[in-house]
């Protein structure tokens, strides 16, 4: 049973800060591009910047949600 709940936590975490990420990535993408900046001087480095701290509070949230 605690493999399962496990399992779920990350499972929906993964989900959430996916989701996340992309669309941060995507956005920031298009917002150099239409600059006329290089988008991969970009993008890259605040991606990998954000993703640590987008799966911290997505792990927050999710552990909020299913442990009530």
């Amino acid at each position: 049973m605690k493999l399962l709940r496990f399992t779920a936590i990350l499972y929906a975490t993964n989900i959430v800060a996916a989701s996340c990420i992309i669309l941060i990535a995507y956005a920031v993408g298009i917002l150099t591009y239409r600059k006329g900046w290089d988008p991969d001087n970009f993008v890259i480095p605040i991606e990998s910047s954000l993703a640590d701290t987008i799966t911290t509070i997505s792990l927050l949230i999710v552990l909020n949600v299913i442990s009530y």
